[in-house]
């Protein structure tokens, strides 16, 4: 497959006198705090957690970085054995493997700031106009919401997605183009500084969910997932992933 130029790869190599048998491929985002871009290098929390798991488990694992839709494609297209970061849902759940949860996030609503207005629940947002990015689990999640609003006689959520993360829905609110943001709460607060965007805040949480990797099940056994996770459970064991997330004020995983 011939890689599109907007592509970085970043590949971790295991130097080891053993030959390394098990090979993985994951599609990522520019998602950061999660994922995103250093000097054509893939960084961020999960880089750096990959590596461990490379270091400790033997396997040899490439990241590649494309835009949300494209690094989905890639995995449901069977070019890519994973991606991340996936939330669980049965759809999904059908045709994945899942790593151990690695960190957990929240799903929420940012607002503009001293706008004389209370965004205290979900019924707040009622017939507003609310960005997002998608197709997403974040995407996903607002329809729910806005089923919901439906369903107790209010008028739905004006739900606008867009197809990547990359902050321009925070631009378009403060704007006033749309009315807020259902967005990753790691992810916008990371934008509205690193972009320096000012007039935003996050106003409510809605939903607390962790983040996995997901792995197709038409093209990566579950041996080398088994593999993974074991890597997974000994590096959680040793405190090194939590290590990891608190330099990026990343939440652990909550465990079920």
């Amino acid at each position: 497959m011939l890689l599109k130029k907007y592509s970085v790869l970043c590949l971790f190599l295991l130097f080891s006198a053993n030959a390394i048998s098990d090979k993985l491929t994951i599609s990522v985002q520019d998602f950061p705090p999660f994922t995103t871009v250093d000097q054509g290098r893939v960084t961020g929390a999960f880089a750096e957690i990959v590596e461990k798991i490379s270091l400790h488990s033997e396997i040899e694992i490439e990241i590649l970085l494309h835009p949300n839709r494209r690094s989905k494609a890639l995995l449901k297209e069977g070019y890519v054995n994973a991606n991340f970061p996936l939330g669980w849902n049965e759809e999904r759940d059908k045709w994945l493997y899942w790593s151990l949860p690695l960190m957990s996030t929240e799903y929420g609503f940012f607002t503009r700031i001293n706008e004389g207005e209370e965004y205290n629940s979900i019924e707040s947002f009622s017939g507003l106009k609310v960005g997002v990015f998608g197709p997403s689990n974040t995407s996903y999640s607002l329809d729910r919401l806005s089923e919901k609003l439906e369903a107790q006689g209010l008028e739905p959520i004006n739900v606008k997605m867009l197809p990547n993360s990359n902050g321009q829905n925070l631009k378009k609110m403060v704007a006033k183009r749309i009315d807020a943001v259902y967005l990753n709460r790691d992810l916008g607060e990371y934008q509205i500084k690193a972009l320096e965007i000012d007039g935003a805040e996050y106003s409510l949480g809605v939903e607390q969910i962790n983040y996995y990797i997901g792995f197709s099940k038409e093209n990566t056994s579950k041996d080398i997932v088994d593999k993974f996770n074991e890597s997974i459970r000994y590096l959680k064991d040793k405190g090194e992933i939590s290590t990891i997330l608190s330099t990026y004020n990343i939440r652990a995983a909550h465990e079920n």
